[in-house]
């Protein structure tokens, strides 16, 4: 794993985005980034907790973002099972 600078904790997760709003990353007062990479073939929408794909930031497939928050971070998708995977930095 590569090291990342001034990172105390890494964790990893795989998320099924579906057409139904869902929690890809919980609140963690001691995060730094969350990075999301859509492995999906079809667009990921990112956004608080009520996103929709009219009003969601989108991810398209096979990119990635990262992000510096703390907060609940939630996704939604147009298709079934697509896949999302979800890197936090935080400090320990």
């Amino acid at each position: 794993m590569a090291a990342f600078k001034g990172a105390d904790t890494l964790t990893a997760h795989a998320v099924i985005a579906t057409p139904t709003a869902q929690i890809a990353a919980f609140q963690n007062a001691s995060r730094r980034t969350v990075t999301l990479q859509n492995l999906g073939a079809n667009d990921v929408y990112i956004g608080g907790e009520t996103v929709s794909t009219a009003q969601g930031f989108k991810l398209p497939a096979n990119k990635q973002i990262t992000l510096e928050m703390s907060g609940e971070v939630w996704v939604v998708t147009i298709a079934t099972n697509e896949e999302l995977r979800v890197l936090e930095e935080a400090d320990q």
